[in-house]
Parts: C-alpha cells; structure tokens; sequence
C-alpha cells in the first residue's frame, strides 16, 4: 500500500550533496528537478529546499575565487526558478588552516538551523505528511524528533557517509546508489539546472 496523495517536503543539504556527489560519483552533475521527482515519487510537493554556503572569498578576491562565486549564484538562481524550489544560503566562516595540508579550514554556519527550522515549522503547522531529507549530519535530530512527534515521516536519502545516530532515528532511508545518480545525470538540454561539483 503506497502513500500517495501525501504531502511532501524535501530538505537539501546542498555541501553534504556535493559532497557525495564528487567523493562516490566522480563529480556527477545531475538535473535537481529529477533528484526531487525521485524523492517525491508519487505524492505532492509541497516545496523543495536547497541549503548551501556561497565560496568563500577574501576582502581582494582571487580570479579564481570571483569565478567560483559567479558560478554558485548562476547555480543558486536557476535553482531559485525551478517550480516550488527555495534557496537558503548560510556563510561559511573561515577557521585556519591545517598545518598538515596548508589548506583553509571553512564551516557552514546557519545551514543546518534554516533546515530544521523550516523542517519543524512546516510540521507544527500541519503542512507536510512527509519529509524527505539529503543530509549525513546530526545537528538536524532534534528537528527530526520533533517532526515525527508531530506525526510527520521522515525519509532519509544519503550517501555511505552518514551520522550513525541520525540514520538510526529516521523512519525511512535510502542509499544513493550509481544506478540512481545516473537517471538524474545533467543533459547537455538542461546543462543550466546542475551543479558544478568539481
């Protein structure tokens, strides 16, 4: 018996994603409205949520780092215009360097507390049956918890990276798979609505 008719909203975590994307699918661009039309399956959308940082770049950016950026608001704009589809931005916080790599330290502020409350606003208010979450981070559980209190299941989509304690608490899972990521590869038609990963 399948639950179809139900309310659906879908929660990206959008570096958790990327993420995935480049460390198990070699990078793989892929079409985002597909990505939800798999999550949503036969229920409704209610609406999709991208939650992601724009680059870092210092007071004197970089060319590199100015095509970087240009490229993430490309990317956050035609995301912003797909139907039913918000974008939430965070910052990221510069936080050192690693002496073993030379490489900057960076940290998502904000991300994970727009997912929640947004994830726990729209369960209170009675607006979603369902929650679909692409995330591998443990911040979210008690917007989890207080979701299925509410009486909402939450779906979780993930990578082989994932909190072992989040995994646990959800009710419903499902591994990204090769088999899948490929049915939702970015077309040379819509190269607009993927992401640069690399």
């Amino acid at each position: 018996m399948g639950m179809v008719g139900l309310r659906v909203a879908v929660f990206l975590d959008g570096g958790y994603l990327s993420y995935v994307l480049r460390d198990e699918f070699d990078s793989l661009r892929i079409d985002y409205e597909r990505l939800v039309a798999a999550m949503v399956g036969e229920d409704r959308l209610v609406r999709a949520y991208y939650y992601n940082c724009l680059p870092y770049h210092g007071p004197c950016p970089s060319d590199e780092e100015r095509q970087r950026l240009e490229a993430a608001q490309r990317f956050h704009g035609v995301l912003r215009r797909l139907r039913r589809f918000d974008v939430r931005e965070g910052v990221l916080a510069f936080r050192g360097v690693d002496q073993a790599t030379g490489r900057a330290i960076f940290e998502q502020k904000k991300v994970d507390v727009m997912l929640a409350t947004d994830l726990v606003s729209l369960a209170i208010k009675g607006r979603i049956d369902r929650a679909v979450l692409c995330t591998g981070d443990s911040d979210v559980l008690p917007a989890v918890e207080a979701a299925k209190a509410e009486g909402v299941v939450v779906h979780l989509w993930h990578g082989r990276q994932v909190h072992q304690d989040l995994w646990e608490r959800v009710d419903e899972r499902t591994l990204l798979t090769a088999d899948m990521v490929r049915r939702w590869r970015l077309g040379d038609e819509a190269e607009a609505v993927g992401e640069d990963n690399g």
